[in-house]
């Protein structure tokens, strides 16, 4: 009887170490995620930040979060720092090099940036618990059975527009200066 009662204390605390490890496990993959999911969308550069404006340069995900970024570890922490930092600093130099709601950042930062960016999401998701669908068992038809097309992806409608916003912007500029000249 002794026996069953201790096998049944043990069990039941064995049973709530494991659930609150997998529930850190989840909070902290949500805030990895959700932090990964931020940088990934935003603009680093000045032709996605003159798409989306210059709010789209606010990290609200990080500040909201930054209570719980002790559940990150030492490495995720120090990016995510470096990252926000990086764009705090961003927006500084766009506040005080743009004029008339252009945004202007130079080449050096946006390209820290992107290095920050690349190497920040890529630790954060290498730390996440994923559950991926074989290759050999998604398919490439449709649940019709037609064969799928490739649609443009968002990132090349954004390509194509950041381009044409260029050209429009460089025409512009061209104009600009024939009428002084």
């Amino acid at each position: 009887m002794l026996t069953s009662i201790l096998s049944g204390v043990i069990g039941g605390v064995a049973t709530g170490v494991v659930m609150y490890i997998i529930r850190q496990k989840r909070r902290t993959d949500s805030l990895r995620q959700a932090i990964a999911t931020e940088i990934r969308n935003t603009p680093v550069g000045a032709a996605k930040a003159s798409i989306l404006g210059v709010n789209a340069l606010k990290t609200p995900i990080i500040d909201a979060n930054l209570g719980k970024i002790n559940l990150l570890s030492n490495r995720e922490v120090e990016l995510v720092t470096q990252y926000h930092q990086h764009m705090a600093k961003v927006r500084d130099v766009n506040e005080r090099k743009s004029a008339n709601d252009r945004v202007r950042i130079p080449v050096s930062i946006v390209e820290r940036g992107d290095e920050l960016s690349s190497e920040t999401v890529d630790t954060l998701e290498a730390s996440m618990w994923t559950l991926t669908t074989p290759s050999w068992l998604k398919s490439p038809f449709s649940r019709t059975g037609e064969k799928t097309q490739k649609r443009e992806s968002d990132a090349d409608n954004f390509d194509k527009r950041a381009w044409e916003l260029q050209q429009e912007a460089a025409n512009k500029d061209l104009d600009e200066e024939r009428v002084e000249d």
